[in-house]
């Protein structure tokens, strides 16, 4: 018996709200060769859906699980108003679990989430230079775990001679920062030491910086939150206790969108 398979070629992209990275993404696309729109405000969800191969939500999809991440506009863009016009299109999204239609979460590539980081270190240090009155050398800088964000925020700031210290949970962790020269502590002993930083950043996107944690905390300690929702940080007991806080997820497409874009980019290419 004859089998006959059926390839869909993707000429037609449509991209759903986001942020500069997806206008770049948008333009990087179109260099490509690729016929493209990008809706940024409810109305223009009127566009003919059928004319598109394949549908782009940004990174992260939704911060609220309800509407899109969409900062290019004032307009709310709801999931559920646009899964109803999704037929056919390939769909792709960054961090979100989609019901009962075929999805790729770019948002998984462990491509995409290292390459991410490296914007997101820059971005938070910048940060902290900002927001501090010391340099970062010579500073005692915790990072709160050593996923992909935290391996390369610590080398960055390593590079510029911070005494940086990471936690973990795992041996296997330990031993890779001690390989490198930084210390390490137990990410739910961070209370024990609390009082020796000046600078936390938290990367663990669960409650570690307790308020066990920040009352400990040096009074002019800066901590920056780089994880996302629902955050590792407790922001009202710091408020309660006058701590310094930032909360800075989305760095890539605050501060570098033009390297974030094009990262977000050579990964979506191959997805298409």
């Amino acid at each position: 018996m004859t089998r006959y398979f059926c390839v869909v070629i993707i000429l037609n992209i449509l991209i759903i709200g986001g942020d500069n990275r997806q206008k770049i993404l948008n333009d990087n696309l179109k260099k490509a060769g690729y016929t493209t729109a990008h809706i940024t405000q409810r109305n223009e969800l009127n566009i003919n859906f059928d004319e598109f191969e394949c549908v782009i939500f940004p990174y992260p999809t939704t911060k609220d699980g309800i509407t899109v991440n969409n900062t290019l506009s004032e307009d709310k863009l709801f999931i559920a108003e646009i899964v109803k016009k999704i037929k056919r299109q390939k769909v792709l999204c960054g961090n979100y679990n989609f019901v009962n239609i075929e999805y790729i979460d770019y948002g998984k590539s462990d491509e995409l989430t290292f390459l991410n980081a490296v914007p997101t270190a820059e971005g938070a240090i910048e940060l902290a230079i900002k927001n501090t009155p010391h340099t970062i050398w010579k500073s005692n800088c915790l990072v709160v775990g050593n996923g992909k964000c935290g391996k390369i925020l610590a080398d960055r700031l390593s590079a510029l001679k911070a005494n940086v210290t990471v936690s973990a949970r795992k041996d296997v962790d330990f031993a890779y920062i001690d390989s490198l020269g930084y210390n390490y502590i137990n990410t739910y002993e961070i209370a024990k030491s609390a009082h020796l930083y000046d600078i936390i950043f938290n990367t663990v996107d669960t409650l570690v910086i307790d308020e066990s944690v920040l009352k400990n905390c040096k009074k002019d300690c800066l901590i920056i939150e780089l994880a996302s929702a629902p955050y590792g940080i407790d922001f009202a007991a710091a408020e309660r206790l006058g701590l310094k806080t930032i909360n800075a997820p989305g760095l890539p497409g605050k501060t570098s969108p033009k390297t974030a874009a094009d990262i977000l980019t050579k990964t979506i290419l191959k997805l298409i």
